[in-house]
């Protein structure tokens, strides 16, 4: 599964989003929810996932819209689970895992608690589970360390996920660097436009 980040830095992105669904990509990943609502009024329907965190007054919305967040506490699990409920439809959501990175991410030794609180909540459906790797350019054992710890946790979290599709950890780095880390989906940006990172 490709999710291709389709934020083309801000210019052209309906352009590009229409390129990239010619092109054969399976889910778009965007950083926000303006530009979810972006690629929505080019394809309705076409899968986006939001990669980064969604702000509590934009949880309506993006249930409304079929957008797939990314959550790393139960009180957005829970947020997104109370707009499910109301709006009668169910949440596919996204769960990321800090691995090493140190931004945003639920930290390794708490995930599988946190995905057991979260599977539990009326009107989700936890879809994905995501890491991403920090230093995929220039430090390989840091990487595979990532690497092994999220796909520990992985092994660990299946029985809980009976949804499970989207398990991915690499970006365009890791993609051309570290191909033995790859998952069942790839997150390439900048490879996107052709840029080696």
């Amino acid at each position: 599964v490709t999710v291709v980040k389709a934020d083309a830095y801000g210019h052209g992105l309906k352009d590009i989003a229409r390129l990239l669904m010619q092109s054969g990509t399976d889910v778009f990943g965007v950083a926000n929810l303006a530009e979810a609502e972006a690629i929505r009024q080019v394809g309705r329907g076409w899968p986006v996932l939001m990669l980064g965190a969604c702000l509590p007054e934009e949880v309506e919305a993006a249930v409304r819209d079929d957008v797939m967040p990314t959550v790393s506490s139960l009180a957005e699990g829970r947020l997104f689970s109370a707009a499910a409920v109301r709006q009668r439809k169910t949440v596919g959501l996204h769960l990321k895992v800090d691995t090493g990175m140190g931004r945003l991410g639920t930290a390794p030794d708490e995930a599988l608690a946190l995905i057991r609180r979260i599977a539990r909540l009326p009107a989700i459906s936890i879809r994905g589970l995501m890491t991403h790797y920090s230093s995929a350019e220039d430090d390989a054992p840091f990487s595979a360390a990532q690497s092994r710890k999220f796909r520990a946790l992985v092994a660990a979290a299946r029985p809980l996920c009976p949804d499970l599709e989207f398990i991915h950890a690499n970006a365009s780095a890791a993609l051309l660097l570290h191909p033995e880390t790859t998952f069942t989906a790839v997150r390439p940006g900048l490879l996107v436009y052709g840029i080696a990172p």
